[in-house]
C-alpha cells in the first residue's frame, strides 16, 4: 500500500492542497441521501473536495463529488459558493495520481435527476436496494 500513500503525497504536493477534515460523513434532509466524502480542505485558499480513487474515475465520480459538495454546503450554511471538485486517481507503484477537476455547474442538477429517478422507483415498488427483484 505505500506506493499509493507515495502517490497521494506527490499529488497533494503538486495541487498545493491543505486537508482539514478526511472521511467526513454527509447527508442531506432536503434531498434524502447521505455519503462519505474522502477528503476537504483548500486549495489555493479556496474550499475542495477531493475523492481518491483506486483506479480510473469514471464520469460518475463528477457527479459524486457534486452531491458531495450539495450534502456538505447543506449542513454548513456559511459556505456560500461551490467548492471545487476532484478525484485522484492513487497509482500503486508510488508515481504521482492522477487528477481530474469537474467544473461542469450540471453536474449538481444531474445527481438530483438521477436520484429522483431512484427514489420514484422505489415509491412505486419498482427498485429495490442489494439487487432484490421488485
Amino acid at each position: 500500500y505505500m506506493g499509493y500513500v507515495e502517490s497521494w503525497i506527490k499529488a497533494k504536493a503538486a495541487l498545493g492542497f491543505v486537508t482539514d477534515q478526511v472521511e467526513v460523513m454527509v447527508h442531506s434532509a432536503i434531498h434524502r441521501f447521505a455519503g462519505r466524502l474522502d477528503l476537504v480542505g483548500q486549495r489555493h485558499d479556496i474550499a475542495t473536495i477531493i475523492d481518491l480513487k483506486s483506479g480510473p474515475p469514471g464520469p460518475e465520480a463528477a457527479l459524486q463529488t457534486a452531491a458531495y459538495d450539495l450534502a456538505y454546503r447543506e449542513e454548513r450554511p456559511a459556505i456560500k459558493y461551490p467548492m471545487q471538485r476532484m478525484a485522484v486517481q492513487l497509482m500503486a507503484d508510488g508515481a504521482i495520481g492522477k487528477i481530474t477537476e469537474y467544473r461542469d455547474y450540471r453536474d449538481a442538477s444531474m445527481f438530483l435527476a438521477a436520484l429522483s429517478i431512484v427514489q420514484w422507483r422505489q415509491a412505486h415498488g419498482l427498485l429495490t436496494l442489494n439487487g432484490g427483484q421488485p
